[in-house]
């Protein structure tokens, strides 16, 4: 399948899914239309994406975010099960990152410190996470580590920059997600929320199909 047909089908469901939204379609075409774009971009790893650990691990969060999809997608408060395994997908991406550069990075673990305790101000001050407040709480540092991770790989090529714009539109995603749960359940949010996501997983699977793998040395 040629990558742009991919692009064309994500972005068809995407639409679709958003118009779900407005007409209230039946939970399972839901379902089905949001697992859609990260299915694609997995393929598009698949067959574009050179070999090796930086590929496997990228796959590994996209395969746990599908899985974080489907629970948030259910007709059953599955937050927390979905709230795990999207943790776990930013583990990957984490592990990922570092196989690529261990950096310092100090300005990027700055701004990524500086996201996350704005963002649960924010949320705490608008808004009542109550019980949520220690998972939200590691999960937000869980992604912040990812931002900074992303942040690192940014000065290394196009690659790297393609995963700290995923990174970037990720955690913009994750925000608006738990303005929404939290503080204010607007749904335009909704559709904000999703396309970000969904640019942001494009964005980390990017960089593993720009990504060249060492080529092993002829002797």
């Amino acid at each position: 399948m040629h990558p742009n047909l991919r692009f064309l089908l994500a972005a068809t469901a995407a639409l679709l899914f958003c118009v779900g939204f407005a007409l209230d379609f039946d939970w399972r075409a839901m379902l089905a239309l949001k697992l859609v774009p990260v299915l694609l971009a997995l393929d598009w790893l698949r067959v574009a994406a050179d070999a090796g650990r930086y590929r496997n691990r990228i796959a590994f969060g996209l395969a746990w975010s599908l899985l974080g999809d489907a629970l948030l997608a259910l007709p059953h408060d599955l937050f927390i099960a979905g709230l795990v395994s999207f943790l776990i997908a930013h583990l990957g991406y984490i592990s990922a990152y570092l196989e690529r550069s261990r950096a310092w990075a100090a300005p990027w673990l700055g701004l990524a410190l500086a996201a996350v305790v704005a963002i649960l101000l924010a949320l705490n001050h608008f808004g009542t996470l109550g019980p949520m407040q220690l998972p939200v709480g590691v999960y937000a540092l869980v992604i912040g580590a990812m931002l900074w991770r992303a942040g690192a790989l940014a000065k290394l090529d196009g690659a790297g920059r393609l995963a700290l714009v995923g990174a970037l539109l990720f955690v913009a995603s994750d925000a608006l997600l738990a303005w929404h749960r939290f503080v204010d359940a607007q749904p335009l949010l909704r559709h904000f929320n999703i396309l970000l996501y969904w640019g942001g997983q494009w964005g980390i699977a990017a960089s593993a199909v720009a990504h060249r793998a060492p080529r092993p040395a002829r002797l």
